[in-house]
């Protein structure tokens, strides 16, 4: 991993950037403001909650029972605001929906394990120097995740058959390169793609009888590959 102050420091350079350089005179445009909606396809790592899942199936396929699938990638969604600086720098603050989870029935027992995470993500942006109406550009920003994962056993047989939360937040940080497509002046179609690090260690199954350190030592981990595509629409100024 990378060492925890690199992302921040990143993310300062851009944002104190994009406060300056607005204001020199060489800059065209002026600052307007937007919101947009988007999807995104991820990839997640979950080693942890992988290797548990590989713990069980060695079980399930001692006993010639089918296997249970691993946790690798979820879709999001969301929408958020955006501060258009000038015609080469933006900010942004988005929220964000991850879901991701399996599900497994056997001999009439069911487990479904969901990990979806909430997200708010703080972004700056620079666009490549251009006048077409597709830009490239890249950034990076911070984000705070908070676990709505949960797991839920229908097993009438296990004393432990009910639906748990799994609680926890964490901080993390993303990088992406950029295209944003004019559709014309007010809409913009923006296509990332990059990588998050994103996990929530040492979180809690919540339940009447279950030790709060039950999963001590363990993680949520969204991290990976994040490909996220929308609709953003700037109002005011000439950016």
């Amino acid at each position: 991993m990378f060492p925890s102050h690199r992302p921040c420091v990143l993310v300062l350079g851009l944002l104190l950037t994009a406060l300056v350089i607005p204001a020199c005179p060489a800059q065209a445009g002026t600052a307007s403001y937007g919101v947009a909606g988007f999807g995104t396809l991820n990839s997640y790592t979950m080693s942890d909650v992988n290797d548990a899942i590989d713990i069980a199936n060695w079980g399930l396929a001692f006993a010639g029972l089918e296997s249970i699938s691993g946790i690798d990638t979820g879709v999001g969604f969301g929408g958020g605001f955006r501060a258009v600086l000038n015609d080469r720098f933006w900010l942004a603050l988005d929220y964000e929906r991850l879901t991701g989870g399996t599900d497994y029935s056997v001999l009439g027992n069911k487990l479904e394990l969901d990990v979806p995470a909430n997200a708010v993500l703080a972004s700056a942006a620079y666009l490549l120097p251009g006048a077409g109406r597709v830009r490239l550009g890249f950034g990076a920003g911070l984000g705070y995740y908070s676990s709505a994962a949960s797991i839920s056993v229908d097993a009438p047989d296990i004393s432990l058959s009910g639906a748990f939360d799994i609680t926890g937040s964490g901080l993390g940080f993303h990088g992406f390169g950029m295209m944003d497509a004019a559709l014309s002046q007010a809409a913009h179609f923006e296509l990332l793609v990059g990588g998050r690090f994103a996990e929530v260690t040492d979180p809690v199954l919540e339940g009447p009888g279950i030790p709060d350190d039950l999963l001590q030592g363990l993680a949520l981990d969204w991290s990976g590959v994040m490909i996220r595509g929308g609709l953003a629409f700037h109002f005011g100024g000439t950016p």
